[in-house]
């Protein structure tokens, strides 16, 4: 099944080009770059060299991102993620409204969120991630931290629709076989103090 089976144009989200017109977009930074520590130039080695792990890792993340939005796997890993997806992830959304869009907010940041959507009856902002092992609450800290400022940007460019939670949706696994998924959902206590965290850091 194709996450785009069940789009629904409720927001009229604008293109990078008309938000580039109402925000200086180019002098803000992205969200992960705000929240990214500078990489050793053993980590840079590593993700140049596409036989390390770290490259391979960051391959299957991408190649998941892909599987999703289009609903189509090149790998027997991938179809078991998509099949992880479906059975433990998409029976529960029952709108997309919107897919890879770009948000931004006047602290001077911007970034492109994963999805917004109904998910368990709620308007929910949503990332999902391909990981080799299950993340654990802690392992999620810096996703938390993305999803939450998406979050605050969504709400500052449309505010008739605020985000009633955030979630991740951890699909892992090494091997097909081993394949699963799990969605964690923050509280709204959760999404004040992430927020505080990442907002801090323009203090």
């Amino acid at each position: 099944m194709k996450l785009q089976l069940k789009t629904k144009q409720v927001i009229k989200y604008l293109p990078k080009r008309e938000l580039a017109k109402q925000f200086p977009l180019i002098d803000y930074r992205s969200v992960s770059a705000v929240l990214k520590k500078e990489p050793s130039a053993w980590l840079k080695a590593q993700l140049k060299d596409k036989s390390s792990h770290f490259a391979k890792a960051t391959a299957a993340g991408r190649s998941m991102h892909k599987s999703i939005e289009d609903g189509q796997a090149k790998s027997a890993l991938m179809a078991a993620c998509l099949e992880a997806f479906d059975q433990k992830i998409l029976v529960d959304i029952d709108e997309i409204w919107g897919q890879e869009e770009w948000v931004c907010h006047t602290l001077g940041y911007k970034g492109k969120f994963d999805g917004v959507g109904i998910y368990k009856g709620k308007l929910t902002l949503f990332d999902h991630k391909k990981t080799v092992k299950r993340k654990t609450f802690s392992g999620l800290k810096s996703w938390f931290q993305q999803l939450v400022a998406y979050k605050q940007a969504h709400e500052h460019l449309y505010q008739d629709h605020p985000i009633e939670q955030v979630a991740i949706f951890n699909i892992f696994g090494k091997t097909a076989d081993e394949v699963d998924a799990e969605a964690t959902v923050l509280t709204v206590d959760q999404v004040d103090e992430y927020l505080t965290y990442f907002n801090g850091r323009f203090a």
